[in-house]
């Protein structure tokens, strides 16, 4: 049974924007090409054998006008997967048009629920 592994990342750039929409279409083509690329996904997963990647990337602007991409990777593999945020740093930095990027990268905890108890009348 494959085990699922999630991460948190979060991309923000602190240089101003000029172009909310063409920006954001920027980001979100740096991330898609890292996620779905083959190639990509080896060097971040130190060659992981995966049976899946599914990514979910959601781009704003704050009020004082960063752009922030926040992504949720879950990768499914025989055993757990890390990503190396060196190696993801690198070709993030690599690819954005922007100087000033902080990347941020977390493991989600697993959230795996044990059992349920239904209270009826106060007693479990």
């Amino acid at each position: 049974m494959p085990l699922k592994t999630s991460f948190f990342v979060t991309v923000v750039v602190q240089d101003s924007i000029n172009d909310y929409k063409t920006e954001a279409q920027t980001m979100k083509g740096v991330l898609m090409n890292i996620f779905t690329d083959s190639v990509h996904v080896a060097e971040v997963t130190k060659q992981a054998e995966l049976q899946s990647c599914h990514t979910e990337i959601e781009i704003s602007v704050t009020p004082d006008e960063n752009l922030v991409a926040r992504s949720v990777i879950d990768m499914e593999a025989e055993n757990r997967v890390q990503i190396d945020k060196s190696a993801l740093t690198k070709l993030i930095r690599k690819a954005v048009p922007w100087k000033n990027v902080k990347i941020e990268k977390r493991a989600v905890p697993d959230l795996t629920l044990v059992e349920t108890v239904d209270l009826v009348d106060g007693a479990a």
